[in-house]
């Protein structure tokens, strides 16, 4: 058995107090390999466009304005190399499941 086997001695896992946990929305994500460490670092954060009122010019205008949208982090997560392939079967694996969903509740794909 190796030394980093997530369950040793067959003894089950359970996520305690996973429900407690509160949801936050992310959709920026920065992944920065350590090689030396054989590691990858995950940051996950938000951003939100400034607000922008009006149309046409003024709104071009503004947008103008913008120097930089900020990234919030909300968290940096470390993973091994054997530990970011689990990360994305999971996800990848998922994402087949939600799309199967999908496909059931819409065969036709969506709007027509």
């Amino acid at each position: 058995m190796a030394p980093d086997d997530p369950q040793p001695f067959n003894v089950p896992f359970s996520w305690v107090g996973y429900d407690e946990l509160p949801i936050v929305y992310a959709n920026q994500f920065l992944i920065q390999y350590q090689p030396g460490e054989s590691a990858f670092v995950i940051g996950v954060g938000q951003s939100t466009l400034p607000p922008l009122i009006g149309e046409g010019e003024d709104l071009a205008e503004q947008i103008s304005q913008i120097d930089f949208v900020a990234i919030r982090p909300l968290s940096r997560i470390a993973l091994t190399e054997d530990k970011m392939r689990e990360l994305i079967a999971v996800l990848s694996a998922s994402l087949a499941k939600a799309e199967s969903v999908k496909q059931m509740i819409d065969p036709r794909g969506g709007d027509t």
